[in-house]
């Protein structure tokens, strides 16, 4: 399915803020986007907010945010997503995982450590959604639920 235009998706594109990462299993390279540029103008300006507010008052940050359905498709077969290509907010530009970020090394603790909980208020206080349990970096622009019900399969 082709991304809604009013959506602002643009392709994927190299950014001062994308670095090649290699996902576990199976190992292949793939683009890891952080810039706040490749989200939909609807969501931006929520997550920038957002952003800052981490930044200033927590140990989260930006893991990623826009991911093409390549990268997609590898999370997938790696189990890392239960999502296929376009079946994820990320390609859709509405979506961004934050990760707590200590000693120059990303962490993600427990999926019930505490520390979850204040990404989930901020995301709230932002207008945003981080309630998949088993998900616990992904924050979504609202916005997906309507998205998603135009690019289900029928």
């Amino acid at each position: 399915m082709v991304p809604q235009p009013s959506l602002g998706h643009r392709p994927a594109q190299i950014t001062p803020r994308s670095v090649p990462w290699t996902c576990q299993a199976p190992r292949k390279r793939i683009m890891r986007h952080v810039s706040f540029d490749l989200l939909a103008p609807v969501a931006r300006t929520a997550f920038l907010g957002l952003d800052a507010y981490l930044r200033r008052e927590t140990r989260f940050r930006c893991f990623e945010t826009y991911r093409d359905p390549a990268a997609q498709a590898v999370a997938f077969a790696a189990k890392t997503s239960k999502a296929a290509p376009f079946e994820s907010a990320h390609q859709f530009g509405l979506a961004a995982d934050f990760v707590v970020w200590r000693n120059k090394q990303w962490h993600w603790p427990a999926t019930d450590d505490p520390e979850w909980d204040a990404l989930r208020r901020a995301a709230h206080d932002f207008g945003l959604i981080n309630g998949i349990s088993w998900d616990r970096p992904h924050v979504e622009h609202p916005s997906w639920a309507g998205v998603r019900k135009l690019t289900r399969k029928s």
